[in-house]
């Protein structure tokens, strides 16, 4: 659906339970975004929480990526490009 409000509440939920920090992205979408711009973002985010994860208090050399059905794709497809 391309609405990072959906993945919300899990996100939360990863937050508080699991002992990671949770990033939620809105991804950009078709048609305004055209193919190759949402791997492109992807991988952008991915390469900004790696370099930026000491300014927050993480560690941006751990890092895992996911998503839901085509967030799951540009998730590995941000994950090869990295």
């Amino acid at each position: 659906m391309g609405h990072y409000e959906m993945d919300d509440a899990m996100c939360r939920y990863l937050a508080a339970n699991a002992p990671a920090i949770v990033v939620n992205v809105d991804c950009l979408l078709a048609p305004q975004h055209p193919f190759p711009a949402p791997p492109k973002q992807a991988y952008e985010v991915v390469r900004w929480v790696a370099a930026h994860g000491a300014d927050h208090g993480w560690d941006g050399s751990r890092l895992g990526v996911g998503g839901q059905s085509a967030g799951g794709g540009l998730a590995a497809s941000a994950a090869r490009q990295a």
